[in-house]
């Protein structure tokens, strides 16, 4: 039997981001138990950016495991801002981190940019060229003028 390894860090990104900075590693390494590293972009609304969060596995798995907490959304005070703004990703995931007691720690670093898939820009490229398609064995066969044989 492979023994379990525990990990000092654990890092979540979601796989349609490209970095375009490095992580703040002497951040990371400051952190405690209860602080998670995230981006101060993309947190609408005032909750916490759900694209990409770092730290040591009590707060990591807090940010990981959120959807266990779905069915306790129903039971918050009406005047809470998850109720009131729905369930929106980012308010969601801050109210996970409340739930565990983990404080968000937000820094500038890393920038990202979402990346599109390869079908979504060759779909895209499609229908702005106006091209036809045809599907053979395997490969795909453009024309302008109609379909290709």
């Amino acid at each position: 039997m492979v023994p379990a390894k525990e990990y000092v860090f654990v890092i979540y990104a979601r796989p349609d981001l490209s970095f375009r900075s490095p992580l703040d590693l002497s951040l990371l390494k400051t952190l405690s138990s209860t602080q998670l590293y995230t981006p101060r972009w993309g947190c609408w609304m005032g909750g916490v950016n759900d694209r990409f969060a770092a730290g040591q596995a009590r707060a990591a798995r807090a940010f990981g495991r959120r959807f266990d907490l779905l069915a306790n959304v129903s039971d918050l005070p009406l005047d809470h801002a998850q109720r009131q703004n729905g369930l929106h990703a980012e308010l969601f995931a801050r109210y996970a981190l409340e739930v565990a007691g983990i404080r968000p720690v937000h820094a500038p670093k890393p920038e990202t940019r979402r990346t599109q898939s390869v079908w979504k820009r060759l779909w895209e490229t499609i229908r702005r060229r106006r091209l036809k398609i045809c599907f053979t064995d395997s490969s795909f066969l453009f024309s302008r003028a109609g379909w290709v044989s």
